[in-house]
């Protein structure tokens, strides 16, 4: 279910200026969007005054009046403004990344190179930080081993421990970073992302998930999680990934 992807778009361009115009808009919407669209047409305006346009979105050169069909006007260079106006149309909210690396915050972000290092130990450097700069309460790190003994959370190369939501004054994503590797009960990681979350983030949280569901996806991204050594080296990482 992670991996599904709706269908495609189906899209119709729309050009006035020729047929080298229309092709460098086509590889301009094929470069931009190529996983959420699929240009079924190139026409000119005459021609699709002739074509029965039924749930394509049009994307034009120039204005289009009267239609009983989306249509989205661009410049063939397709600016700035354009790019955001398509994806606007396509529900793809610009700030989705932005949501989870919001919730960053350098002072809960560990970089170590220790050996042998091990689950408890990780999580006791978390919590006792959120409880220190007052963003969690007491027994969060009783909750958050108890909620580990359930079902570990440990994945592929990473592990990610949350905790229930009364635990948390202040949301942050807290990361851990050790390339000599994490034993998260028997398996090995090396990174760890705590969530330790509340209601106030509950109208992001569906985006805060989504970019996460890119990075644990991401298995290059998490390789060079790895090298990272500081906040900005990680931030760096993650944005370059995403």
């Amino acid at each position: 279910m992670d991996r599904y992807k709706p269908d495609k778009t189906k899209v119709i361009l729309v050009c006035s200026s020729g047929y080298g115009t229309s092709k460098l808009l086509e590889q301009r919407i094929n470069n931009g969007f190529a996983d959420m669209v699929e240009i079924k047409d190139v026409l000119s305006i005459n021609e699709l005054q002739d074509r029965k346009v039924t749930d394509e979105l049009v994307i034009s050169t120039i204005p289009i009046e009267n239609t009983n069909f989306p249509v989205i006007v661009v410049s063939p260079l397709m600016l700035g403004a354009d790019v955001r106006k398509v994806k606007q149309y396509l529900q793809l909210n610009e700030q989705t990344e932005d949501a989870f690396l919001n919730l960053l915050d350098k002072r809960f972000c560990f970089f170590t190179h220790q050996i042998k290092d091990n689950q408890v130990n990780v999580l006791n450097i978390i919590t006792k930080k959120l409880v220190k700069e007052n963003y969690a309460k007491e027994g969060i790190l009783e909750g958050a081993i108890k909620r580990e003994k359930l079902s570990s959370t440990a994945m592929n190369d990473f592990a990610m421990p949350h905790i229930e939501v009364d635990f948390i004054k202040k949301p942050v994503i807290c990361v851990y970073v050790n390339p000599e590797g994490i034993d998260w009960d028997g398996t090995l990681v090396h990174s760890v992302f705590f969530f330790a979350l509340n209601e106030k983030v509950k109208p992001e949280l569906n985006k805060i998930y989504e970019t996460f569901n890119e990075i644990a996806s991401n298995h290059e991204l998490l390789a060079n999680l790895k090298t990272s050594s500081s906040f900005e080296k990680l931030v760096y990482i993650l944005k370059e990934g995403l």
